[in-house]
């Protein structure tokens, strides 16, 4: 077992760190940097059928990108991976998710409803999300389902009538483990009220609590 340096990227002024290639981790860099060309990605709107759409096709691009790289008997083992985020070399959140490849497309939608769409930390962590499986699965025996995309059921259905318009094959899918769209926890630093904000996915039973020391 050996200690590595974490990789990197930056997204909007922020800094984002991740575990390296043997991991997911790079998915989400990749995927940030794809959106981060988009300057108007903000104005789209929060879970707008355009923003979910360029989010999916963002982790499309990551994913294939990844095994493109990699043999499958070299794909990145999907473990549970934290993140951390720094502005400035200032820590500002540690977050991290379980759920194999929808590991780093819970993590994607979250940061983006935060810095993208202003979103408070639990309003980030609850917000319905998408997963996309067109790419071949990290884990054997690699399935592949071309076109689909699972929402959770609280997406509008206007949004999903949109996302079928622009190409997707959407499902509705109903999975409250973390296997379904993630379970994300995050713990965001306020520097200005110096007061940490906790958040948790309660749909897959997390929970947050704190302690008040006077």
């Amino acid at each position: 077992m050996a200690v590595e340096p974490p990789v990197k990227t930056t997204y909007r002024g922020y800094e984002v760190y991740a575990c390296g290639p043997w991991s997911l981790g790079p998915v989400v860099h990749e995927t940030l940097n794809i959106l981060e060309g988009f300057d108007d990605f903000g104005a789209l709107g929060h879970n707008s059928p355009g923003a979910l759409h360029l989010i999916a096709e963002s982790l499309k691009l990551a994913f294939c990108d990844r095994h493109s790289r990699c043999r499958a008997w070299q794909a990145p083992a999907p473990y549970s991976e934290p993140r951390l985020v720094l502005q400035q070399d200032r820590l500002v959140m540690p977050f991290g998710t379980p759920g194999n490849d929808r590991q780093p497309q819970a993590m994607a939608q979250f940061l983006v409803n935060l810095i993208d769409f202003g979103l408070d930390v639990q309003q980030a962590v609850e917000a319905p999300r998408v997963a996309t499986y067109s790419f071949p699965a990290t884990g054997d025996p690699h399935p592949y389902d071309p076109g689909l995309l699972r929402v959770e059921e609280s997406l509008p259905p206007a949004v999903r009538a949109d996302l079928e318009r622009l190409g997707h094959r959407v499902e509705v899918y109903n999975d409250d483990s973390f296997e379904g769209f993630g379970s994300i926890c995050a713990i965001l630093a306020d520097r200005e009220s110096s007061v940490l904000h906790g958040a948790a996915d309660p749909t897959a039973g997390r929970l947050c609590s704190g302690l008040v020391i006077d």
